[in-house]
């Protein structure tokens, strides 16, 4: 196990919902945590006030000086670098990040839709990461934390444990997980079945959505493991049902992700996690292929009116 300083230097890069959640917890317990955010606005506000957390947890973190900003150069080099930015800003973030990572700093990567491929190049101590906490911004700095779960982290990374420790330190379960890799594959299947209807059905789609919900995600999650097979990845439709029923269970009422940029004109996570599977022939998969298209037309033209 690799051991860090005394006081370790970490970064977070992403305070949104959940890398605010995870920013407080550990802010509070250790004084080397820095922010990076891509907005100016909200990483001067972050600096001024602080984190607040409510919820499921309840945490308030003042920054020391010099915490938060746009830019990492300047800072020293990180012993841990989270990141927690979805997939269409992950290569800004990391160029941003770029400064401050060292040969030794692990890379602990949170979000599923991220490819892992070009980042295993690039660094030695990758950390794959899943949460299965639940938050939600409610202005700039404040966070509702909606429901609480493990954390789990590769296993097999060699410091993974020195990365637990600290996670654990400030009150955050975490689970070393060996068979990672797998569950966040089965993961981003479970997110298309749960978060491509729900976004449509939060956009004004609704006459285009028929039959229920319900029954589209038993039809995608069905095309989701005919695609995975053809990728040589398989699941089983049993497997990937049960994670799809504990990401709503988690958060019955949650608006997709997806959904939520899409009405706020954002970059969404649609190519990062349809066009891998859909590449696998579109003719396996005819209803994500129609809603892909779908979500195409509205990150182009906007919501249906």
């Amino acid at each position: 196990m690799t051991m860090f300083s005394t006081e370790p230097k970490m970064l977070i890069v992403g305070p949104g919902a959940l890398g605010g959640l995870f920013a407080a917890r550990i802010g509070r317990r250790r004084h080397g945590v820095y922010l990076l955010d891509h907005r100016e606005d909200r990483a001067a506000k972050l600096q001024e006030s602080g984190l607040h957390v409510t919820g499921a947890t309840l945490a308030d973190w003042t920054l020391p000086p010099g915490r938060a900003s746009t830019r990492a150069a300047g800072w020293p080099v990180m012993d841990v670098v989270f990141f927690f930015v979805k997939a269409p800003m992950f290569a800004a973030a990391w160029k941003e990040a770029l400064p401050v990572i060292g040969p030794e700093t692990a890379l602990v990567v949170f979000p599923e839709a991220v490819d892992l491929s070009a980042l295993k190049k690039r660094s030695r101590q990758l950390i794959v990461a899943l949460t299965d906490d639940r938050a939600r911004m409610e202005g700039m700095g404040r966070v509702f934390h909606e429901s609480t779960g493990d954390t789990r982290l590769d296993g097999t990374a060699s410091q993974a444990k020195a990365v637990a420790g600290i996670l654990k330190e400030a009150g955050i379960p975490v689970v070393l997980d060996k068979k990672i890799r797998e569950l966040r594959w089965v993961t981003l299947l479970a997110q298309v079945c749960v978060d491509v209807p729900t976004a449509l059905a939060d956009a004004p789609q609704k006459s285009l959505l028929e039959p229920p919900l319900s029954v589209l995600g038993d039809r995608l999650m069905l095309e989701c493991v005919a695609l995975a097979k053809a990728l040589k990845r398989p699941v089983s439709a049993a497997a990937l049902k049960t994670r799809r029923d504990a990401l709503i269970a988690k958060a019955p009422d949650a608006k997709s992700p997806l959904g939520r940029d899409l009405l706020r004109g954002r970059p969404t996570e649609r190519a990062a996690l349809l066009d891998p599977l859909l590449a696998a022939g579109k003719d396996k998969a005819p209803l994500l292929a129609d809603m892909d298209r779908l979500l195409r037309r509205l990150e182009k033209e906007g919501p249906i009116p």
